[in-house]
């Protein structure tokens, strides 16, 4: 599996990619702009010879039609914590339960698009094709008070 079946949701979103190896510092090679920024951002692992999704997340909401960041915007949403536990360790703990020494890690700015949007409908994507949710991922949610911004 690749990206490629998110292509035509996140082909209007400036992005990039970083790798993250067991012996690196997450903050440093993290590559996500600094600042008040929106976005979504998926890990994925090399798993049995393929490439696989394994979390979906974002950061920041709409409010009042407008995107809102979260403190530290999209970078320090990818570095900071993930259920109580800095994402470093975390994902240091994910590499050996999957036994990978690496994880790819891709990042969108979803400029006035709701990023939990955007997010909701990438995780609906990868249900659709791979029949399941991503392996770290616990559920598909989607809050019935926001606005839908650029459909």
């Amino acid at each position: 599996m690749s990206l490629g079946i998110f292509d035509d949701i996140l082909w209007k979103y400036d992005g990039g990619f970083f790798v993250f190896h067991k012996t690196d510092n997450l903050i440093q090679v993290c590559n996500a702009p600094d600042g008040e920024t929106c976005g979504v951002y998926i890990f994925t692992a090399m798993i049995d010879g393929e490439i696989d999704v394994i979390y979906i997340g974002c950061s920041g909401h709409i409010e009042g039609g407008k995107p809102i960041a979260r403190v530290g915007g999209l970078k320090r949403r990818i570095y900071g914590k993930q259920n109580g536990v800095a994402r470093e360790k975390y994902y240091n703990d994910v590499m050996d339960e999957l036994k990978v020494s690496e994880l790819k890690v891709y990042w969108f700015l979803t400029k006035d698009d709701d990023p939990e949007y955007v997010e909701y409908k990438l995780i609906l994507r990868y249900i659709t094709t791979r029949h399941k949710l991503p392996m770290y991922n616990n559920k598909l949610e989607r809050k019935n008070d926001k606005t839908k911004i650029g459909e």
